[in-house]
C-alpha cells in the first residue's frame, strides 16, 4: 500500500516508579522502506498510557493514567513529529481511554478510578476547552476483592449508528448503554440501561463486528471472549456466547487485556497478560466464535493491541519487555512474527497509527 507521506507510528507507555515503568513520554516513528525508525520522544506529564489521534482535527490526544489530566498534541504532517499543545483535568481519576464522538466535536474519557465517564468539548480547530459532563456509573461491585470494589469504567465505544456509546464496566460486571442525545451532543441520562455479564468476569474492552450486529467483550479477570448481539433500534446487548481464551492446559496467572477485529470480520485478536500470547479466533457466518488458537507475543505483559494499515499486520505492545512486536498475516488469521519491524519502546501501554 502506497501512502502520500510515510506511515508513523506514536507509542504511549507508563512513566511512573509506582508502576515499575522506564518510558519517559510519547514516541514517534516513521516507516523507513520495511522498518521504523524513532524520530521523537517528547517528555509528557505522567503515563501517557492512551492515545487518540483525531482524523478530523490531525491532532492527537492522551490520557495519563493514574493521573487527571488529559493532553493534546499538533502532529507535523510530513515529520510525523509532534508538539505540545494544551491540557485540561479530565474530572476523574486514572483516565484509561479515549473516545471522539462522530461530530468532532466531543471526546469521551473513561475515568477508572471515579467510576465517572466525562465528556470534554472540543473547539472547532480540536482545542481542549473543558469538561461539559460527568456521568456516574453506579450497581453492585462484582466478587473479586482487590479489583471490583466499585465502579471501574475501561473504555468507552461509540457505536457504529453513532447514537450510543458502550461502557465496559470491569468493577461491576456490566457493559452500560448511553444513549447520546442528537441535538446537545451529550448523553441523556435518562436513557442509559446495562447488561449484566457472569460474576467476576471483569469486562475490559469490547469492538464491534464490521458488517454484523455483533459485539465482542473480553473479561479481564476470566480471560474469556463473551459474544453478544446488539439490537440499534433499542440499544440493547444481549450476550450469547462465552468461551476461554486460555488453553485447557495453562495453569498460570493471566488475564485479558486488549481485542481488535479484522476488517472483514473473519477474525478476532485478544492479548493475554501473563499467558503472554495473542489468541486469534475465527468467527463463523453467524457471528459466533470458533475454537481459539494461540501465538506467543515476544514479549511479556501484553498490553493494548492494533491492526495497522492495510489490516493485514498486528502489533502488540509488550509491557515489561519494552518491545512493540510486529505481526503479519492478521487478514488471514495466520499470524507470523516479523522480527525487524518490531519497535524497542520502553514501558509501552498502546500504538496508533497515521
Amino acid at each position: 500500500m502506497k501512502h502520500e507521506f510515510p506511515l508513523k507510528a506514536f507509542v504511549g507507555c507508563r512513566t511512573t516508579k509506582e508502576r515499575g515503568a522506564r518510558g519517559i513520554g510519547i514516541s514517534v516513528f516513521v516507516q523507513s522502506e520495511d522498518t521504523w525508525q524513532l524520530v521523537q520522544t517528547l517528555p509528557t506529564f505522567d503515563n501517557p498510557s492512551w492515545l487518540h489521534l483525531s482524523d478530523k482535527h490531525s491532532i492527537l490526544y492522551s490520557c495519563h493514567g493514574d493521573r487527571e489530566v488529559l493532553s493534546s498534541y499538533t502532529v507535523n504532517a510530513s515529520t510525523g513529529r509532534i508538539a505540545f499543545r494544551s491540557s485540561i483535568e479530565t474530572g476523574g481519576g486514572n483516565p484509561v481511554h479515549l473516545a471522539e464522538l462522530p461530530d468532532g466535536r466531543t471526546l469521551v474519557c473513561s475515568n477508572y478510578r471515579s467510576g465517572t465517564i466525562a465528556l470534554i468539548a472540543l473547539s472547532e480547530h480540536g482545542d481542549l476547552t473543558g469538561v461539559i459532563q460527568i456521568v456516574h456509573l453506579h450497581g453492585e461491585p462484582g466478587p473479586h476483592r482487590t479489583q471490583q470494589g466499585c465502579s471501574h469504567p475501561h473504555q468507552a465505544v461509540v457505536a457504529p449508528c453513532g447514537a450510543y456509546l458502550l461502557v465496559p464496566d470491569k468493577g461491576l460486571d456490566r457493559v452500560f448503554v448511553m444513549a447520546i442525545d442528537s441535538t446537545s451532543g451529550r448523553i441523556d441520562e435518562s436513557r442509559i440501561n446495562s447488561t449484566k455479564l457472569r460474576e467476576g468476569c471483569g469486562p475490559r474492552h469490547l469492538a464491534f463486528h464490521p458488517q454484523k450486529p455483533v459485539v465482542y467483550l473480553v473479561g479481564e479477570l476470566d480471560s474469556t471472549l463473551t459474544t453478544c448481539r446488539w439490537d440499534a433500534s433499542i440499544g440493547k446487548l444481549e450476550p450469547v456466547d462465552r468461551i476461554s481464551l486460555l488453553p485447557r492446559d495453562f495453569c498460570g496467572d493471566s488475564t485479558g487485556a486488549g481485542i481488535a477485529v479484522g476488517g472483514d470480520g473473519r477474525y478476532v485478536y485478544v492479548s493475554n497478560r501473563g499467558h503472554d500470547h495473542l489468541v486469534t479466533v475465527e468467527i463463523g457466518a453467524d457471528g459466533l466464535p470458533h475454537t481459539p488458537t494461540w501465538t506467543a507475543t515476544r514479549g511479556t505483559f501484553p498490553r493494548f493491541i492494533a491492526i495497522g494499515p492495510g489490516s493485514d499486520d498486528l502489533w502488540v505492545a509488550n509491557e515489561t519487555s519494552h518491545t512493540i512486536a510486529s505481526f503479519s498475516g492478521a487478514a488471514a488469521g495466520s499470524l507470523r512474527h516479523v522480527e525487524s519491524r518490531d519497535l524497542q519502546s520502553e514501558s509501552p501501554m498502546c500504538v496508533v497509527f497515521r
